[in-house]
């Protein structure tokens, strides 16, 4: 017997479930196998009958509510484009609840991602930078620099150390994710304050 499972329903065979409505879906299998010679298989016949109640047309489009039925309108994207550009490190529920509180308009996480992809804006990850001092970064390059002159100069073999191969690891994960626009206005980089945490680690 061949195998029906991955065969999809052509036009013909789904006009032809349309106008039995009222019989099941073996029937229908038989009818159409018996009268037109169209091969298929119950469960197939059973999941396009669930997808067109659900409004699915013949060429496998559903009816989606038209954009002027939409509850986003383009004034409601200039203002999320203008929450980011305020403070870029927000996320999809924070833009939901502010969406909600602003509107009273209740958007699926899943929505707020595409409004955002759609105006441009991109995830971007760092770590937390450290915080040095310009006088300490002179010194720390300077006492440096003094220490392999010296080393070089005493002829130093360091005999006396024992060096081990050690390996860190990071027991959290401590950073930022902000949201950026492309394009060439700098006023769209994020800022990026540095801030003095770090993660755990195990040597």
């Amino acid at each position: 017997m061949a195998d029906l499972r991955r065969r999809r329903l052509s036009v013909e065979a789904k006009l032809k479930i349309m106008s039995m409505k009222s019989k099941t879906g073996g029937q229908i299998t038989k009818i159409l196998k018996e009268k037109y010679g169209i091969l298929t298989t119950r469960k197939t016949v059973n999941i396009y009958r669930k997808r067109l109640s659900n409004g699915e047309t013949l060429d496998r489009k559903r009816c989606f509510s038209s954009i002027k039925n939409s509850k986003v309108k383009p004034i409601h994207k200039k203002i999320i484009n203008m929450w980011l550009s305020r403070n870029s490190e927000l996320t999809s529920p924070e833009i939901q609840r502010k969406f909600h509180s602003s509107f009273g308009l209740t958007v699926s996480t899943a929505h707020t991602r595409r409004i955002r992809r759609e105006l441009g804006w991109t995830a971007r990850h760092i770590k937390y930078c450290q915080l040095i001092s310009n006088k300490n970064k002179f010194f720390c390059l300077v006492n440096r620099y003094n220490f392999c002159i010296n080393t070089l100069i005493s002829l130093e073999t360091f005999s006396n150390v024992i060096f081990v191969d050690e390996t860190s690891v990071e027991m959290s994960s401590n950073g930022r994710m902000f949201f950026t626009q492309h394009g060439p206005s700098m006023d769209r980089l994020p800022s990026k304050a540095p801030k003095p945490k770090h993660a755990y680690k195990v040597k």
